[in-house]
């Protein structure tokens, strides 16, 4: 077993380097960013009109409030398998249907943001 400062040591390097590839990401991100409109610019284009449309805050409330209606229907299941005594003993059933029913929900959300974005 390593010495506890050792592991302190670890810890504050993994914490730290978090924000710092962070930090180099966003870095990259905006220079790529910065040549790309630069290159559209060269050729006489206008960069603004090569621009992904930013989703509205109610697109995103859309799906946020779909997400967590269908986490509710989950929990609603699970609380109706508990009471009728359907249920086994198994602990993966709970987060299972949790998951299911998130990520129909996440599919859903998706697909409308989708169908939105096409109108």
């Amino acid at each position: 077993m390593m010495p506890p400062i050792i592991l302190q040591i670890l810890k504050t390097i993994i914490w730290l380097a978090f924000p710092v590839c962070g930090l180099i990401g966003w870095i990259y991100y905006s220079k790529a960013r910065h040549e790309e409109r630069k290159l559209w610019i060269e050729q006489g284009q206008n960069p603004n009109d090569h621009e992904e449309k930013k989703e509205t805050s109610s697109d995103i409330w859309l799906k946020l409030g779909i997400v967590v209606a269908s986490l509710g229907v989950g929990l609603l299941i699970i609380t109706l398998l508990i009471n009728f005594d359907s249920i086994g003993h198994s602990d993966a059933v709970f987060p299972a249907i949790l998951c299911i029913c998130g990520g129909a929900g996440l599919l859903l959300a998706h697909y409308l943001g989708q169908r939105n974005k096409t109108k």
